[in-house]
């Protein structure tokens, strides 16, 4: 999904199944500020060509798992 307006019932939607929630932002800022509104922290991704901001703006996000250039999943049997 992309251009998912403010307030979308969506953006506050746990999926099961293959969703992806695209959003374009300005800055790392309003990234870790968009990506902890959420009643959801189970895991995250940050992706970005600059390895050192990538752990930096992990550190900030509100979440159990963070990975790094790599998508939240998991094998079945984990």
């Amino acid at each position: 999904l992309t251009d998912i307006p403010e307030g979308a019932k969506c953006r506050y939607t746990e999926f099961f199944g293959p969703v992806s929630q695209i959003y374009r932002v300005k800055d790392e800022e309003e990234a870790i500020t968009l990506a902890n509104d959420s009643p959801y922290g189970l895991g995250g991704s940050v992706f970005t060509e600059d390895l050192e901001l990538g752990k930096k703006v992990a550190a900030r996000l509100d979440t159990g798992m963070v990975y790094l250039n790599h998508p939240t999943a998991v094998a079945a049997d984990i």
